[in-house]
């Protein structure tokens, strides 16, 4: 058993369907997917291919995973992903990337706590989410797993490894996010 699963039930019992997830994330997300604070930043650019809406569900999706291997909760999960990087709302308004790295997670923890349903597992996801990056280490499971989830949507990204069920959950599918975004190759 590894944190309430049963490693010998199988790999997909422990990364679950994707499909089942972006429901999950809607369920449990809906409120801040509509909020003001995290439609400003659904087309902001991110990573070069992608946005910071996408990534946010995108980083919301492997914590999930995470939370099923680690059995910490899944709606914490969801939602410190989804609020993680709502600072971004104005790059023009940081001096370069390691301001960038150093002042979002504050800023998107700021704007989170607006909602006034962030727990103390959300904000220590928000907050030090950057770490190693920034000196803050993150003191729960949640917040550590967030670096690692982070780290590693951002490199699927960079690479331009799209899934069109994240536009769907964001309602961009229609929009012309994507397009913007492939202008880049």
């Amino acid at each position: 058993m590894l944190g309430g699963i049963d490693m010998d039930s199988g790999i997909t019992d422990v990364v679950g369907s994707k499909d089942l997830d972006y429901q999950k994330i809607e369920e449990l997300g809906r409120d801040i997917l509509d909020s003001d604070e995290f439609q400003r930043i659904v087309g902001q650019r991110h990573h070069i291919f992608s946005t910071v809406g996408y990534h946010s569900v995108h980083v919301a999706q492997k914590m999930l995973i995470f939370a099923r291997i680690f059995g910490f909760d899944e709606e914490d999960a969801v939602r410190g992903s989804l609020w993680h990087d709502v600072g971004i709302f104005d790059r023009d308004s940081f001096e370069g990337s390691m301001d960038t790295a150093h002042s979002h997670p504050i800023r998107s923890l700021m704007e989170a706590e607006k909602s006034g349903t962030v727990d103390s597992t959300q904000a220590d996801m928000i907050a030090n989410h950057m770490w190693p990056v920034t000196r803050e280490r993150p003191k729960t499971m949640e917040g550590l797993m967030i670096t690692i989830a982070d780290k590693w949507c951002a490199v699927t990204e960079f690479l331009h490894m799209h899934d069109d069920r994240i536009d769907d959950v964001l309602g961009t599918a229609d929009r012309d996010d994507r397009e913007m975004i492939d202008e880049v190759d």
